[in-house]
C-alpha cells in the first residue's frame, strides 16, 4: 500500500529509511529538513510495502497553481524527487512487486490529482535500473565518484594536472582541516554567496538564513565543513556530508584571489583521505552544471575510470490532465513552447 510520512515524522521517517541496507544520506529527514525553507511544496517520504519487498524515497508535492499562477489552486498536483540523488531504495526486489508498485502509484496519483512525477536518480545505487520498464528515463551527463579504497588508489587515479596542482598547494602553505566552528560558518555563507554571483546562479542557489541554520545544526554529526587556509585565512570551504559507505561533495564555495594556489584540489584529495581512513568505498563529486562543462572536467581530473551515468525520469499518471496544462499555459503564455525538452513540459521552456 502506499504511504506517505511527513517531514515532521523524523523519527518514523529515517527508522524506516534506515531499514534499508543501501539508503544514503539524501533519503534522511535530517538531510531534506533545510530544504523545507527554500522549497514551495510539502516533503513526504512516498512508502510502499508488500509481502517481503519494501521500497521507498522522499518526494516534494508541488500544487501546480503555484508556478502556473493561471490555475486555480488545489486542483493539480505533481510529484517530484529532491535537490540530490534519489529514486527508490528497494529492498527484496522482484519484478511483479515492482510492476505492482508502479500500477498502484497510478492509481493512487489519479485519486489524489497527481498528474506527473518527476524522479532524478542515484547514481551510485545505479536504482534507474529497476524502474526501467515503468518510468521513462533520459540519461543527462556523467558524475564522477573518487575510489576511497585507500591512499594509493586515490593518487593513482588524479591526472597528472590534478596531482600538480596538489602539489603546488602543499608548496604554498595551504592546509586543510575540519572546520565546524562558527566564524567558519560565517566565511562560508560570505564566500559561497560571492561564488553563486559569479556564476550568476539562479535564485534557488540563494539559499536563506534558515536553511544555512538547518546545514549548521547537522554538523559533527551528518556532515562537517571541510577548509582550506591560507596564512590562516580560509580561502575554499566546502560542506561535506557522510553516510556508510559514501561521502557527497555537497556545497562549496571558493575565494576568487585565491583560485591559483589550487587549493580546492588539495581540499578533495585530503576529504578522500578522510574517507579512506574511515572505511568509506567512494567519494561522490557529482557532475557539472551542463554536460562536459568546466566543472566536470575538473572532477574527472580526480578519477577518469569513476565516471557514472545520471538518470532522470518521469511518470505521467493522467495524459489527458497533463495535455490540458500544456495548452493551457500556451493559452495563457503565447510564447510558450510546446515542444520544450523539459520532461515535466508544462514546468517550461528549458
Amino acid at each position: 500500500m502506499i504511504n506517505l510520512l511527513a517531514l515532521e515524522d523524523t523519527s518514523q521517517w529515517d527508522d524506516f529509511v534506515k531499514s534499508f541496507v543501501n539508503y544514503d544520506i539524501y533519503y534522511t529527514a535530517e538531510y531534506l529538513e533545510p530544504f523545507s525553507a527554500v522549497e514551495n511544496a510539502q516533503i513526504y517520504l512516498l512508502t510502499y510495502k508488500n509481502e517481503n519487498f519494501k521500497l521507498s524515497y522522499p518526494v516534494l508535492l508541488k500544487d501546480i497553481a503555484d508556478d502556473l499562477k493561471f490555475l486555480p489552486s488545489g486542483k493539480f498536483f505533481d510529484l517530484e524527487t529532491p535537490y540530490g540523488y534519489g529514486g527508490p531504495i528497494i529492498e527484496n526486489f522482484d519484478e511483479n512487486s515492482i510492476k505492482l508498485f508502479f500500477k498502484e502509484l497510478s492509481e493512487w496519483a489519479k485519486a489524489n490529482k497527481i498528474v506527473s512525477q518527476f524522479f532524478r536518480f542515484h547514481p551510485l545505487l545505479k536504482n534507474n535500473i529497476y524502474c526501467d520498464k515503468y518510468v521513462e528515463l533520459k540519461s543527462i551527463k556523467q558524475t564522477v565518484f573518487m575510489d576511497t579504497t585507500d591512499e594509493e588508489t586515490i593518487y593513482k587515479n588524479m591526472n597528472d594536472k590534478c596531482r600538480n596542482m596538489v602539489k603546488k598547494a602543499i608548496k604554498n602553505g595551504v592546509t586543510i582541516e575540519i572546520d565546524n566552528s562558527i566564524n567558519s560558518q560565517i566565511v562560508f555563507k560570505n564566500l559561497y554567496s560571492q561564488t553563486m554571483s559569479r556564476h550568476n546562479a539562479s535564485d534557488f542557489y540563494y539559499f536563506t538564513d534558515a536553511f544555512w541554520d538547518c546545514i549548521f545544526k547537522q554538523l559533527g554529526t551528518l556532515c562537517n565543513i571541510f577548509v582550506a587556509k591560507y596564512e590562516n585565512i580560509i580561502i575554499s570551504s566546502a560542506i561535506i556530508y557522510e553516510c556508510g559507505q559514501f561521502l557527497h561533495y555537497h556545497l562549496s564555495a571558493s575565494d576568487r584571489d585565491y583560485m591559483k594556489f589550487g587549493a580546492v584540489n588539495l581540499l578533495l584529495y585530503e576529504v578522500a583521505k578522510y574517507g579512506a581512513k574511515k572505511g568509506v568505498k567512494k567519494f561522490h563529486l557529482g557532475g557539472g552544471v551542463d554536460a562536459g562543462d568546466g566543472l566536470f572536467i575538473f572532477k574527472k581530473s580526480f578519477n577518469k575510470n569513476g565516471l557514472l551515468d545520471f538518470y532522470i525520469g518521469r511518470n505521467i499518471f493522467d495524459k489527458d490532465k497533463y495535455n490540458d496544462l500544456l495548452n493551457l499555459r500556451k493559452k495563457y503564455e503565447p510564447d510558450f513552447d510546446l515542444n520544450n525538452k523539459r520532461l515535466i513540459g508544462y514546468r517550461g521552456n528549458a
